[in-house]
């Protein structure tokens, strides 16, 4: 793809498509909104205008992550694992999860349980500790990929389409029978992973097999906004008419990362503006190079909970009227990328660049490419 270069030893991309670097701000603006939808209680509005509002808002958040699911597979299949890459991101996992604990356990007052010094300790585990979800399956992810790789190069068209059926199943059609059987064998493997097995095999799929209608973008965009309503719609009835379990039933399915309707809008999303011939804009490369880092501020595991009664006081805004209520949204958006931007250039600039110049962190990346870089046979004992 014009534009698009390998990444570099210490793992950052040298060039990207301003294309593909506005649908990333566009995914993470889609979660912030959810995520203030969502975690910042307006269902609990009286205000029935805010709550359709509300429920409209919902879709994006599973369809944004779905979407920055689609955007690491489409470019990191065939690629080879990069130590640097994946240690400048533990690393910067590492620093959200303290920094997220730390506003948890300044402004919590009351908000939810008090933070504790076991809770600061699982910040340092950027896998197995307190990290944020979507990081932590992102990392093992990138562990992974090149056994994923290499397995997806051997396998054939009906491999795929099973294997894509078969994480499926385990994922959805686990739950629905779970509901009515009232007990499930898969319970546990309800697991975030599975979404980025499922896409990246998607995303394989469709680059070995393309799909005419990608090429197609009123019919993406159709089917994008259809996907959006039915899943506004699944949120706003399962709000109003909890009771009704075939609502609820149907919410369970729908409001998670691996719904094919999410996904399906995810790869609509990435497609109708990957088609799009835009000039390189360094001003939306700079932005959409901090999201992840947006991400893993605004939705920390504890600190979610707190930011959205402590720093921008939601509940105080759902019973007002919609116009200000939309208003009051937009600028939480804007708030919220200004100070993850801030935040992670500082972080950058006074930590990662520093610490990549140093000879352990060279001695790391050597050592994890040998672990988990493929490699032959040849030598083993």
């Amino acid at each position: 793809m014009t534009g698009v270069k390998s990444a570099n030893p210490n793992g950052r991309i040298a060039s990207r498509d301003s294309n593909i670097e506005l649908v990333r701000i566009i995914a993470m603006a889609f979660i912030i909104l959810s995520h203030l939808a969502g975690h910042g209680g307006i269902f609990n509005s009286s205000n029935l205008a805010n709550l359709l509002y509300g429920g409209v808002l919902l879709p994006g958040g599973k369809i944004g992550y779905d979407c920055f699911v689609i955007i690491t597979a489409w470019f990191c299949i065939g690629k080879d694992f990069k130590g640097g890459r994946f240690l400048k991101i533990a690393l910067e996992v590492i620093f959200y999860n303290l920094l997220g604990m730390l506003l948890a356990a300044i402004l919590n007052n009351g908000v939810s349980e008090p933070v504790n010094i076991r809770n600061f300790l699982g910040c340092l585990f950027p896998i197995f500790g307190n990290s944020h979800g979507f990081a932590v399956y992102y990392m093992i992810f990138l562990l992974i990929l090149p056994l994923l790789n290499t397995i997806s190069e051997k396998i054939s068209k009906r491999n795929i389409q099973a294997i894509i059926v078969l994480m499926f199943m385990m994922q959805l059609g686990a739950k629905v029978l779970s509901v009515i059987i009232d007990y499930s064998t898969f319970v546990d493997l309800d697991n975030g992973l599975f979404t980025f097995l499922i896409l990246y095999f998607a995303v394989v799929y469709i680059k070995r097999w393309p799909i005419k209608i990608i090429e197609k973008r009123a019919a993406l965009v159709i089917m994008f906004i259809i996907v959006w309503i039915i899943c506004a719609v699944a949120n706003i009835l399962s709000a109003m008419y909890p009771d009704v379990g075939l609502f609820s039933l149907a919410l369970y399915v729908i409001n998670t990362d691996s719904s094919p309707l999410n996904m399906i809008a995810g790869f609509c999303l990435f497609f109708i503006f990957k088609g799009f011939k835009i000039k390189h804009n360094s001003i939306i490369n700079f932005i959409a190079s901090h999201t992840f880092g947006i991400l893993l501020l605004h939705d920390h595991n504890y600190f979610r909970y707190v930011i959205w009664k402590r720093v921008f006081f939601t509940e105080k805004f759902y019973n007002t009227a919609l116009p200000i209520l939309m208003v009051y949204t937009a600028a939480v958006v804007l708030v919220i990328f200004m100070a993850g931007i801030i935040i992670d250039t500082i972080r950058e600039y006074v930590l990662e660049k520093p610490i990549i110049r140093t000879k352990i962190y060279t001695k790391v990346c050597s050592s994890l490419e040998s672990c988990f870089k493929l490699q032959s046979r040849k030598g083993d004992v």
